[in-house]
């Protein structure tokens, strides 16, 4: 039976309502119009679409589904007491949706994503945090990818295989050894780079600009990404049984993505000042407030049930930390297609572009949250 296997019985309709909206999205022409709408909705109007009916439907439908939730879960604990009880779950909501590839923009969904999503995360971060590494080492590894794709299509020749290779052992090590290995792997990335050219037939092979951009993706994304090895190896360096390290990151998630949701629509309504216009000409100073406001938010809700953060000092310094880090290395990260002329580097995301456009914010993020994270050490109040 299904307690053999330790499968919860909410899953089944879980699957059930996934199949049925997979099948609607894709198949129905209300499905598609309902896409187009997210999209554009003003181009859906104008060709026809009741967007209207549409619109007031989709959030009539939400409403169901979240009062459907609600009955699974009461089922599940056996009580509606207390009352508050899963408040913020609609952030791990937006969450799952996010890492499954639906655009915060609308038109763009994914449901076989958001199942994938929400699985992978949700059961590595229960289950121990070697299997959220695997996560880490898979993300790194397809950013360092897209990122040296893309500069070898507009004519650069990096060290790939040198390159790729330190950008994978760079979080490994770091999980392994702690902060101590991060040089090391580094110095040997750029021995192996710059000694790599030596081979070439002349200088006709620009050793220096290749060079430096290939150090530049280990030290972008491997180093910087290794940060969030850091902050799992405290689930496995201290007592057995804490969760310092799978509690860390999951608030952190929680209020990257919240940062980025919060920017969007405060952006989208009421964006009139450019924050870097030669950069993003979208992206706004009010975009940038009305994200650190959604991320204190998050950051209040999720540390509420926190292990680890659990004081409301900590949550206020961490969403201090993410609001001012998170915005940057996206403004880095889109510094940098703008001088490659390239609008993102992959396409595995739906809606986000590749994995690198995805978690841009995270790699500046990680580190500042490393080092808050040892000098507040929350796990002692």
């Amino acid at each position: 039976g299904l307690e053999d296997y330790r499968l919860p019985a909410t899953v089944i309709p879980a699957l059930v309502l996934a199949l049925l909206i997979g099948l609607f999205l894709s198949r129905t022409v209300w499905g598609r119009w309902l896409l187009a709408t997210g999209r554009n909705e003003s181009a859906a109007r104008y060709s026809g679409v009741p967007t209207a009916w549409l619109v007031t439907g989709a959030y009539v439908a939400c409403s169901l589904l979240a009062g459907f939730g609600g009955m699974l879960f009461i089922f599940d604990i056996g009580s509606a007491q207390p009352s508050d009880f899963g408040n913020f779950y609609e952030l791990y909501a937006i969450a799952a949706a996010v890492l499954g590839g639906c655009s915060l923009r609308g038109g763009e969904a994914s449901i076989v994503g958001v199942l994938f999503g929400v699985a992978v995360f949700i059961g590595a971060v229960m289950w121990r945090p070697a299997a959220v590494m695997l996560i880490v080492v898979a993300v790194l590894g397809l950013a360092s990818v897209e990122f040296f794709s893309k500069v070898t299509e507009k004519g650069y020749r990096p060290a790939t295989f040198a390159g790729l290779i330190a950008c994978v052992a760079a979080p490994l090590a770091a999980y392994w050894m702690g902060d101590a290995a991060l040089p090391l792997v580094v110095a040997f990335g750029f021995l192996a780079t710059s000694v790599g050219f030596l081979g070439a037939a002349g200088v006709q092979s620009g050793p220096m600009p290749n060079v430096a951009i290939t150090n530049m993706a280990v030290t972008w994304i491997g180093l910087l990404g290794s940060f969030a090895a850091l902050i799992l190896r405290q689930s496995v360096s201290g007592s057995p049984g804490n969760n310092i390290g799978t509690d860390t990151i999951f608030i952190l998630v929680a209020a990257v993505v919240a940062n980025d949701v919060g920017a969007l629509f405060v952006g989208s309504a009421a964006g009139r000042t450019p924050l870097r216009e030669w950069v993003s000409p979208n992206k706004s100073v009010e975009g940038l407030l009305g994200g650190a406001v959604a991320t204190i938010i998050a950051c209040a809700l999720v540390g509420s049930q926190n292990g680890t953060w659990n004081d409301m000092g900590e949550w206020l310094a961490l969403a201090v930390v993410v609001s001012i880090m998170a915005p940057l290395g996206d403004l880095v990260e889109s510094m940098f297609k703008r001088n490659l002329d390239v609008k993102d580097f992959g396409t595995l995301v739906a809606g986000h572009g590749g994995v690198l456009d995805r978690f841009d914010g995270f790699l500046f993020a990680l580190p500042a949250t490393y080092y808050l994270l040892q000098v507040l050490q929350p796990w002692t109040s």
